[in-house]
């Protein structure tokens, strides 16, 4: 299995910086664990040297640098990277190029995901206590599930669930006690047979992928 690393899970390593460190060290240690390949862009290392280089003496600096490179291989990004993050990042140009490395590698991404906070249109049909980011939901079901799939949420809420699988062409089925929180699911529903080519637009991970784990046009 292969493990790409994010910057900001080997610098929480580096620095020691709270309260990452401990999450840090266990993903990082997965590198060292039969079976499993370690990796990172090329530009990490570059990004690491530039933030650390004001705390520590150059000599240590190439330890840590020497020691980081003996765990985790490096990825080029190459252009076609730069390429797709131009196009397609929302607010993170530097997370959307660590992506584009991933995908464009074959490589698994890591379990620590950072993700844009809910939008404005997210909530165009109301509210929801616990609502996620619609972001978040898509990676999710894109990463356990296959086309044509159907989901099961017992406890839909809003329907965030629902309309990230419907986005990517999975078959849904949702249950919830509250009435209420059912009503702002089948609007949301009903909003996204208008405008699923816009939303699918607004999330980064639906821009490029298609095949076995793809998208449906429907």
């Amino acid at each position: 299995m292969k493990v790409f690393f994010d910057t900001n899970v080997l610098l929480d390593l580096v620095a020691e910086r709270r309260p990452f460190l401990d999450d840090s060290r266990e993903a990082i240690s997965l590198g060292l664990t039969d079976g499993v390949e370690g990796m990172a862009a090329d530009l990490t290392f570059c990004t690491v040297a530039y933030v650390m280089r004001s705390l520590l003496q150059e000599d240590r600096l190439r330890i840590v640098l020497r020691t980081l490179l003996k765990y985790v291989s490096v990825v080029p990004v190459g252009a076609k990277a730069i390429s797709d993050a131009i196009e397609n990042f929302a607010s993170d140009f530097e997370d959307e190029v660590q992506l584009r490395s991933a995908i464009a590698g074959g490589r698994q991404m890591t379990d620590v995901w950072r993700m844009p906070a809910i939008a404005p249109w997210e909530k165009t049909c109301g509210k929801h206590p616990t609502q996620k980011p619609l972001s978040l939901v898509v990676r999710a079901v894109l990463a356990c599930t296959r086309k044509n799939a159907r989901i099961l949420d017992p406890f839909t809420g809003g329907g965030t669930t629902g309309i990230a699988s419907n986005l990517i062409g999975r078959e849904f089925t949702g249950i919830d006690s509250e009435e209420k929180f059912l009503d702002i699911a089948v609007a949301r529903r009903c909003l996204m047979s208008e405008k699923k080519k816009e939303w699918q637009n607004k999330i980064s991970d639906l821009r490029t992928l298609d095949g076995d784990f793809g998208i449906i046009d429907a």
